[in-house]
């Protein structure tokens, strides 16, 4: 079976500063609308680690917060297990907070773990920048 993953980009709630956004990879089969998102996020208010939770069978496009969707890469050969489990190991006793180490900084280390095993390429990733 091949995939397809996309970076997500969702604003944040009023609660946050207008420029801030939640940022999330999502793994797909085209031409399915639902698919899997992994997301990071702050354990609670008082923790400084990172929750790492997997959602199943979203479809970002009803997402009233939704603000951009950049695909990284199509044709991949990679299951949401296989994801999952880099996320859960990028995860693990991970700092977490709104400025450095964020949901950003957590997408970005999953997708460097994907150009290390093979399954995207640094270019793919760069490319995201130019977006």
């Amino acid at each position: 079976m091949t995939r397809t993953s996309t970076l997500l980009c969702f604003n944040q709630s009023r609660w946050f500063p207008e420029d801030t956004a939640h940022w999330a990879l999502f793994l797909w089969d085209a031409p399915a609308a639902t698919g899997t998102l992994f997301h990071a996020s702050k354990a609670s208010l008082l923790s400084g680690t990172t929750s790492y939770e997997p959602m199943d069978n979203i479809n970002p496009a009803t997402s009233r917060s939704l603000e951009a969707s950049v695909e990284i890469a199509t044709g991949l050969n990679l299951t949401d297990d296989e994801l999952d489990a880099l996320c859960i190991a990028a995860a693990e006793n991970r700092p977490f907070d709104l400025v450095v180490n964020n949901c950003q900084r957590f997408c970005h280390e999953i997708l460097q773990r994907l150009v290390g095993d093979g399954t995207i390429t640094q270019d793919q990733v760069d490319a995201l920048a130019a977006v």
